[in-house]
């Protein structure tokens, strides 16, 4: 997402200490949100990425499901392609010290992580709260290597994904990285975050080959950078050959932030009418979290420009809000609340001067 986002973090990755499972079930502090429901109507839905930053039980993931209550958390990241993670035929994970070090290996060199147990337990958790888990997949281009030499790699490696977080098959023999206990995890989707200049054709194979497997509940996201200009669309291959059902748009770290005068969601809008496979994808402004990346939108500056979208008559395929990450946005307090607070009621109660109370926002059916 950024260029820092894995430095040094091989060296951080270590077991984190295990916690009892969180009572996923528990209602509290929840009660009265059906009283706002009449005068508050969420016109967008929120994603927020996770797996980069912090460590330690109150930066899991499902502190994070269970405080904030997305509607989609985008594990991050797998950043290497089977053919660039060793000769295991596996693909590569990195996230940070949310792991220990061990890699799941067929007697050869591989960077699949096997202890995860942590993040297991969580993304199970997270779903039986409603949250849809997704696996992003590439990162910042100094810290990943996604790429694919023919659509036959990107098919065979949607296979791969589809035997490692589909339905369980014991047949299959092969690493279930998010399986817990007894319980088999299926994922809900994939997010492409292709930042670097690779042969589109493979991803939009490997993009339809997971649709083929998985079948039409799966969702499939992208995260563009924001400008649309040649030599900065990294990824207008893939969007012109292959439908996503939601764009996480990356207003920041480029020349078009959300911060400057150059923010262009309307030149999205514009783009997705037009586009051949885009015409229903929802478009999500996506904010950076933290005040030191490049592009972040304070507070004092937020309503205004989230507003100025969410009003906009033209703003017709408006999603949500995606934020870069969870740990930084909750750190953030800039403004007397946590950035994902300020968000949240911002997508909760838009444009209006009565806002929900911090973390206890209805939330849409997903």
């Amino acid at each position: 997402m950024f260029s820092n986002i894995f430095s040094g973090l091989a060296v951080l990755a270590a077991v984190v200490s295990a916690v009892p499972l969180v009572d996923v079930s528990a209602t509290s502090g929840l009660q009265s949100l059906d009283t706002r429901a009449t005068t508050c109507v969420a016109p967008g839905r929120l994603n927020m990425y996770w797996g980069q930053h912090g460590v330690g039980d109150d930066t899991r993931l499902i502190h994070y499901c269970q405080t904030y209550k997305p509607d989609y958390v985008s594990v991050s990241f797998m950043h290497r392609s089977p053919e660039n993670a060793g000769s295991t035929g596996y693909p590569g994970t990195n996230f940070a010290g949310h792991c220990g070090t061990d890699v799941y290996s067929n007697g050869r060199r591989a960077s699949l992580l096997g202890n995860c147990q942590q993040i297991a337990e969580d993304v199970n958790a997270c779903k039986r709260l409603g949250v849809k888990v997704l696996l992003s997949i590439g990162g910042a281009k100094e810290y990943s290597n996604v790429g694919l030499s023919s659509t036959a790699k990107g098919e065979a490696w949607a296979t791969f994904l589809y035997k490692a977080y589909g339905p369980y098959v014991a047949a299959n023999n092969v690493p279930r990285p998010f399986d817990f206990g007894d319980h088999s995890f299926v994922i809900d989707g994939f997010d492409f975050d292709i930042e670097d200049k690779f042969d589109p054709l493979p991803f939009v194979a490997m993009g339809n080959k997971l649709r083929s497997l998985f079948g039409s509940k799966l969702i499939l996201t992208a995260a563009p950078q924001c400008p649309l200009q040649p030599q900065y669309f990294l990824m207008s291959g893939i969007l012109e050959r292959l439908r996503f059902d939601a764009l996480f748009i990356q207003f920041y770290n480029n020349p078009q932030s959300c911060s400057g005068p150059m923010f262009n969601y309307k030149d999205w809008e514009t783009y997705v009418s037009k586009s051949a496979y885009q015409k229903s994808t929802k478009l999500y402004v996506g904010l950076a979290g933290d005040p030191s990346i490049s592009g972040y939108l304070p507070p004092a500056k937020l309503k205004t420009t989230l507003c100025g979208v969410m009003t906009s008559a033209a703003s017709t395929h408006f999603g949500g809000i995606s934020i870069w990450d969870a740990y930084l946005a909750e750190q953030n307090t800039d403004g007397g609340s946590t950035y994902i607070d300020t968000v949240r009621n911002i997508l909760t109660c838009p444009c209006s001067t009565s806002a929900p109370a911090p973390t206890q926002n209805p939330r849409r059916p997903v």
